[in-house]
């Protein structure tokens, strides 16, 4: 089918499907390649859509922290979105960080284990000589 076809149905203003078909096999001596849709509503078109989307073994997940879906474009394992959550960052940015402070209220394992690397870090991180703990020096 080709594009003068398709315009012609449109100016017909053919709606019946039996219709259109009559219109599209008018001339045999040419066979289509090409697939033609007749949407006539809006859940036509979004299955559609959907079909095609499953037939390319495109993935949809939903967002952990905005709950609203998205394509996978790559194979890497992702759990947010790339969309605006707030001040300018997206989900990807703030969700990690969220979902980690969340683990650690209700995780008295991980506020243990935070509480000991916070020590431990910063003692490292303190001006060299101070290494030692805390307490009266011995001589």
């Amino acid at each position: 089918m080709d594009y003068e076809k398709v315009a012609e149905i449109h100016r017909e203003n053919i709606t019946d499907t039996r219709q259109t078909l009559e219109a599209i096999h008018e001339d045999r001596s040419k066979v289509s390649l090409l697939p033609y849709y007749h949407i006539q509503s809006l859940d036509e078109m979004l299955f559609l859509e959907f079909m095609e989307m499953l037939k390319r073994g495109i993935q949809v997940k939903r967002c952990r922290l905005c709950g609203r879906y998205f394509v996978l474009i790559d194979k890497r394992k992702r759990e947010y979105c790339g969309r605006e959550y707030s001040e300018g960052k997206t989900c990807q940015d703030v969700g990690p960080m969220l979902r980690y402070e969340q683990r650690l209220e209700t995780d008295t394992y991980l506020q243990k284990f935070e509480t000991e690397y916070n020590k431990i870090y910063s003692r490292f991180s303190a001006p060299t000589g101070s290494l030692l703990p805390s307490g009266p020096a011995r001589i």
